[in-house]
């Protein structure tokens, strides 16, 4: 074997070197292998009748593939994020779609697989909204509820003469008729799988009538209106004073208004804001003075309101004043309580719930003098005595659609309504 020595100077020594290079082969360090197979791609199972949004499962990737979601049928999903295997999608009611899950490697190698999704409806519902019965003038704002998403709603006039609605796609149109006539108005909700929701309302308009005016000693003005032969006044009479000028007497005390012998007004529950539109309460006594009522008028007789309630129903009871309907008839469409029927004011008698102020006719105290059903009853005196009753009175009440009568002591606080001479 060949040697290679070295002399050092200084120690005069020979070294010997041994070769250093004991292997010279070259060392291969191997690659891995490139994974060419054909992905695999699971987009998962069909779903139907989704309502709102559903999940989308795909299958999981391996290591080195990417994928991605897309719609190829079907318009206005969403997919809320495309390269995600689990993601979050949404549709149209009604609608059908196709979804593709396509895998891909770093060959270029892909696999797709599709699912079907489809989304149903929830079932429409329709509410027209309350009826609009005797509106003032011939125009009103419908109040349908409004369709939801992916649904739409019609008014259609289904009975009556001349109505109009604006735009028949909203569901607060304006509806316009004729004076005196009622219509039938259906509100009907559509959605994308045809579904429909049908709602109806009657919607009336009240006459107009032509109403006269009168003045009494305090210069209270009041609308009158001819009913048949007969002119009545077409509100509640509201005088402080009689008509020659002197004062009626206001009463607030309860027991001192139950005994008095002469004649007084209050105002109901004593409070004058009652005044308009219900008027004053009056004790008999003050259309025994002939004195109350403005000149030219007079307080109607029992024969005289039996005229009018039998113009308002022919069928009426004439030896005991009383009606079925013409309570009703002769109702304000307004000033009743709510949770009863309102009148429909047929002869722009507009009769009020004015209440009335109890007399003497309870054995016990605490009802003497007290205000009894505002809203609730319209109580008007006649001119006519029963001897030993008391005077007749005509009643007609917010639950009720009759027309009544029957004898009120004197004491009693009910309305008036004069009659023209």
């Amino acid at each position: 074997m060949h040697k290679n020595y070295i002399s050092s100077p200084a120690c005069g020594l020979v070294i010997l070197l041994f070769p250093l290079l004991l292997n010279c082969k070259k060392e291969t360090i191997s690659s891995p292998t490139k994974n060419c197979a054909t992905p695999i791609a699971n987009a998962g199972q069909d779903q139907f009748n989704v309502v709102g949004e559903t999940n989308i499962a795909a299958n999981y990737l391996d290591t080195g593939e990417k994928a991605k979601w897309q719609i190829v049928s079907g318009t206005g999903g969403i997919i809320s994020d495309i390269t995600k295997p689990f993601s979050k999608f949404s549709g149209t009611p009604g609608q059908n779609y196709t979804l593709c899950w396509t895998v891909s490697n770093s060959c270029n190698k892909t696999s797709s697989d599709t699912v079907l999704i489809g989304f149903g409806c929830v079932s429409p519902i329709s509410n027209a909204g309350p009826d609009q019965l005797y509106r003032e003038g011939i125009s009103t704002t419908l109040a349908a509820n409004y369709p939801t998403i992916n649904e739409y709603g019609r008014w259609t006039i289904v009975r009556g003469i001349g109505g109009h609605i604006a735009d028949s796609s909203i569901s607060n149109s304006t509806f316009t008729g004729y004076a005196d006539h009622s219509y039938t108005l259906t509100w009907t909700i559509f959605n994308n799988c045809n579904e429909t929701s049908v709602d109806s309302i009657i919607v009336g308009f009240k006459k107009k009538f032509v109403y006269g005016s009168l003045s009494d000693i305090e210069g209270n003005t009041y609308k009158t209106i001819k009913i048949g032969s007969q002119t009545w006044m077409a509100e509640n009479l509201r005088t402080t004073k009689y008509n020659d000028g002197n004062s009626i007497e206001l009463v607030s005390d309860n027991s001192n208004w139950a005994n008095l012998g002469h004649g007084a007004y209050c105002w109901y529950n004593n409070d004058i804001s009652n005044k308009l539109p219900y008027g004053a309460l009056y004790n008999w006594y003050t259309i025994q003075t002939g004195k109350i009522s403005p000149v030219g008028w007079h307080i109607p007789t029992e024969a005289e309101w039996l005229t009018l309630v039998l113009f308002a129903d022919s069928n009426a009871m004439d030896k005991y004043p009383e009606s079925q309907i013409a309570g009703d008839k002769l109702k304000a469409t307004s000033g009743w309580y709510d949770e009863c029927n309102r009148g429909s004011d047929e002869y722009g008698f507009a009769g009020l719930g004015g209440g009335y102020r109890n007399g003497n006719s309870y054995e016990t105290t605490e009802f003497l003098g007290i205000f009894i059903d505002k809203d609730l009853g319209g109580l008007w005196w006649s001119e006519s005595v029963f001897p030993g009753a008391g005077a007749r009175g005509f009643n007609i009440y917010a639950c009720e659609s009759d027309m009544v009568s029957n004898y009120h002591s004197f004491c009693y606080g009910l309305s008036i309504r004069c009659i023209k001479d």
